[in-house]
Order: structure tokens, then C-alpha cells, then sequence
């Protein structure tokens, strides 16, 4: 299939779950399954997102492991809800008291810039799996930037929206300039 083809819809799926989602949120009412469907929602957007930065990714019989990668940390970022709440409960996880580590946009992006200058390529994978997680989530509390709880207002769903459909093609175009620093960075050294 023509990769092009596949960028363009995948970017046309990424304007559509999150309000998809939002709208299928509005007719489930348990706690549980609210949850599901928000991190699934997440992982949704994660992989489509990675999908635009890589389309060869989808090999229907064997994934690449990026792909996964993505898919996998777009979800565990919820983990600190239960982390922030000290508790494993899922209905002291969503009334936790502070936002957690997880969902910090400045913390998130020092470990991606450590990643970036240990492997180009995973530090990708991993902006990839939790800028779209921080977008959708600033509609409804703005983005954490630093501790404690310093955030942004919320976003417009327009600018999530935007943004959220644009970082890929973003991300695949500086990928492919920095392809020759694709390489983890111990090779410089190596002798």
C-alpha cells in the first residue's frame, strides 16, 4: 500500500478517535470501563501517531518492535494515577490529589532528551508515546509542565486536535534528516 496513503489516513484517524472517544465516554458510566477506554484511546493514538512517523511499522504479521514500544508506554503513562494515589484502587487512582510524574511534561522531556543522546531512534519511540498521551489530556487539565503542579490552562480541543495530527509528520521529517545520528551514541566512541 502506497505510504503517503497511509500518512494521510492515519492523520485523518488521528482528528477523529479522541472525539470518537469522547463520545463513546459519554454512555459508559462505570469507572472501570471509562478508564479502558481513555488509555485505550491513548494507545490508539500512540500507534496511528508512530504509523504516520513509520509506516513500515505495520506489518500485519509481525509488528515492529517501535510500534509496540510505543503502544505499551502509551498506556503505562496512566500508572501514576495509582502511583500518585498510593493506592491500587482504580477509584482512588482517578481522585488522586496531584497529577504524577508521569504525566509531567518537563520531566518527561529531560528523560526524552537523555534518550535522544543515548539512541536517536528510541527517544523518538518514546516522544511519540507521550506528547499525544499529554495533548489529549491538556483539554481537560492543561499540560503539567513542572512540580508542583504548575500547569497550563486547559487547551481548546481545536489546538489538541492540531497539534495532535501534526507532531507525526513533524517527528518523521526531523527523523529523516537526523537518520545519520540514528545510532546509539557509545558508536562515536567505540574505537
Amino acid at each position: 500500500m502506497n505510504q503517503t496513503f497511509i500518512k494521510v489516513f492515519c492523520t485523518f484517524l488521528l482528528g477523529t478517535i479522541p472525539h470518537m472517544a469522547d463520545y463513546l465516554n459519554e454512555f459508559v458510566y462505570a469507572s472501570l470501563p471509562r478508564a479502558l477506554l481513555d488509555n485505550m484511546t491513548h494507545v490508539a493514538i500512540g500507534v496511528v501517531s508512530w504509523i504516520v512517523v513509520e509506516p513500515s511499522s505495520i506489518k500485519v504479521q509481525r509488528p515492529s518492535r517501535s510500534l509496540i514500544a510505543v503502544a505499551v508506554l502509551s498506556s503505562l503513562i496512566d500508572i501514576d494515577h495509582f502511583i500518585a494515589a498510593r493506592s491500587i484502587h482504580l477509584k482512588n487512582a482517578l481522585r488522586a490529589p496531584y497529577r504524577g510524574i508521569f504525566h509531567c511534561s518537563g520531566a518527561m522531556l529531560v528523560v526524552n532528551v537523555i534518550m535522544f543522546c543515548l539512541n536517536f531512534h528510541w527517544g523518538v519511540v518514546f516522544l511519540v508515546s507521550w506528547v499525544p498521551h499529554h495533548l489529549r489530556d491538556a483539554v481537560r487539565r492543561g499540560i503539567f509542565l513542572l512540580p508542583p503542579q504548575m500547569s497550563t490552562d486547559p487547551l481548546p480541543n481545536i489546538v489538541v486536535t492540531l497539534l495532535t495530527m501534526t507532531l507525526p509528520w513533524v517527528v518523521s521529517l526531523v527523523q529523516g534528516k537526523m537518520s545519520p545520528l540514528n545510532q546509539p551514541i557509545r558508536n562515536v566512541f567505540d574505537v
